[in-house]
Parts: structure tokens; C-alpha cells; sequence
């Protein structure tokens, strides 16, 4: 099973992004802020200005069609997932020993790894330190979470913020725009290890959020969830549990999505010359590309 990813990355100007202007009072130092931990702005610039003077790295960049622009996006996404990825972990009970970061480090198969490698070598054992606690979230957690969750579609923006107004609004709102929408999915189950693409953004979302995402040119995403079980029935046949049914990969795409509701309670601030942070998806998302949007929802 391949779980894909649902943002896209635009093309952007290189020199908005990196030497665009910088944040608030709040944010001036900072190239973002976790909860109360800042990503120091020195710091990520200095691996930008490193990658982007790499004229091996740039060629390669440029070969798989990716503008200097996004060194910058993806050097403060990679900061503010590890930190996220820590919280969830000193949450979870989760420990990660060097063992675990070498054998991650030493797995062929692993390609972002290599990357993060070539670019950042100075970060390649937080990186798999990530990768082994996005899998370990995974499989901890999935073979007792259940999700419900109510979904609409819409083909325009102002659509769905119209739709995921009227969700928030109250249960008495939230049920006449179901009811009017006869392709509304009502009290969707949401279980690992069977998952769709959209079923990835359900799991991460937390209880009380109406969410909007657009996931492709004319199509955008609308939902809230109304349940949040984590003491779920797990499958009584170890086969069929997540460890067992999903990859390595597909672990840690899962596991790095779990990270929203850890995001939305402690809450993470971009700096906008680097882009902004997506709640949905829980990444940051470049200049030019509309992160998705997380509401308030009064459900009764």
C-alpha cells in the first residue's frame, strides 16, 4: 500500500524566500517557534547558504526539477517536524538508542536519508532519530486509534470555507449542511492498517477542528472529527496489525502525520520568509503554496 502525500510544492521565487523579510517581534531571531523552543534564524540560514553554495548538490536540485527557493522550506520543515517528533516521543514514552540511528543511517532503502545526507550532514542522525519515532508512533498507537469523522467536498475555495463554516458553527448547522450535501459522508470509520490517502489526514486530526484542505487543482477537502479513540479494540491476529500490514515507509509517513494534534496543542509559528505552517498536514509549506486551514468547531 502507498500512502501518498497530498501537499504539493510550488514553484517560487529564490530570492523572496531567502532573502525575503522577516517575521513579527515574536518571531525576529527565530526562523520558526515550537511551543517554547526556538529554531534559531542563524542556524537554518546557515545550512541554506551551505546547500545553495554546493554546486554539486544545486545540479542535482535542478536535474529533479526543485528550485533553490525550496532549500530554504525544507531546511525549517525538517527543524520543526525533529522538534515536534521529540515532543511526541518524550509523550509517547518513546526512546531511540544510537543502535536504532545506526541501523536507520546503514538502510539502503531509506532515500531521504541520503539526501538529508548530501545537504545537511551535520543533521542525517537527528533525521533517522525522526524516522524511528514516526514508525514507533505508528505502531504504537494505530492498532487502537479510531477515528470518526464527517467529510464533505467542494470544487472552489470560497466553497469550502462556506462548508467548513457552517460545520463549525454548532450541531444544528453542522447537521443541516450534511443533510443538504447528498455525497456528505456521515460518521466515517477511520482504522489502520486499511488507508487511503485522505484516511491519513483523519487519523491526524484532532477532536474539535473543522479542517480544509485543497488536494488538487479544482478539489478541495472538508472535515471534522467528532471521535478520537485510542483504546480501541486492537486486531486479535498479530497479522493483521500495523506492524505487520504496513512498510517502513508508509510507518513513517503515518507517523509523521500523528504529529498535527501534538502541533495544535503546543503550537508551532513560521517565519514567513520561509513559508507557513500547515495544521493539517503538519508541515511547512513554501511561500506560494495556501497551507491548510483548522477552525474551532463546536460539536454539542
Amino acid at each position: 500500500m502507498l500512502i501518498r502525500r497530498l501537499w504539493v510544492v510550488a514553484l517560487v521565487a529564490a530570492g523572496v524566500l531567502v532573502a525575503g523579510c522577516g517575521g513579527g517581534p515574536r518571531l525576529a531571531g527565530s526562523a520558526a517557534i515550537v511551543g517554547d523552543q526556538s529554531v534559531p534564524l542563524s542556524s537554518v540560514q546557515e545550512k541554506i547558504d551551505r546547500v545553495l553554495a554546493n554546486q554539486d548538490i544545486m545540479a542535482q536540485l535542478t536535474r529533479q526539477g526543485i528550485p533553490p527557493a525550496l532549500v530554504a522550506q525544507w531546511a525549517v520543515n525538517k527543524r520543526v517536524r525533529h522538534l515536534l517528533f521529540e515532543e511526541a516521543a518524550k509523550r509517547g514514552g518513546i526512546t531511540v538508542d544510537d543502535r536504532q540511528v545506526d541501523a536507520e543511517l546503514a538502510d539502503p532503502t531509506n532515500l531521504e536519508l541520503a539526501t538529508i545526507r548530501a545537504m545537511d550532514p551535520d543533521s542525517v542522525r537527528d533525521a533517522a532519530r525522526d524516522e524511528v519515532i514516526a514508525r514507533a508512533l505508528a505502531v504504537r498507537g494505530l492498532d487502537r486509534l479510531s477515528v470518526t469523522a464527517d467529510v464533505l467536498t467542494a470544487d472552489s475555495k470560497d466553497q469550502a470555507q462556506a462548508l467548513a463554516r457552517q460545520l463549525a458553527a454548532g450541531p444544528a448547522q453542522a447537521q443541516a449542511v450534511l443533510a443538504a450535501d447528498p455525497h456528505a459522508e456521515r460518521n466515517r470509520q477511520v482504522r489502520a492498517p486499511v488507508l487511503a490517502a485522505t484516511d491519513l489526514l483523519l487519523l491526524g486530526s484532532p477532536v474539535g477542528r473543522v479542517n480544509v484542505l485543497q488536494v488538487s487543482n479544482d478539489a478541495w477537502l472538508v472535515w471534522r472529527v467528532t471521535q478520537r479513540r485510542t483504546d480501541a479494540p486492537a486486531p486479535a491476529d498479530p497479522r493483521l496489525s500495523a506492524a505487520q500490514l504496513l512498510g517502513k515507509s508508509d510507518q513513517a509517513t503515518i507517523g509523521g502525520q500523528l504529529l498535527a494534534p501534538v502541533a495544535a496543542e503546543i503550537g508551532v509559528r513560521v517565519n514567513p520568509r520561509y513559508g507557513s505552517w500547515d495544521p493539517v498536514q503538519a508541515v511547512v509549506v513554501p511561500i506560494g503554496v495556501e497551507p491548510g486551514v483548522s477552525l474551532p468547531a463546536t460539536l454539542g
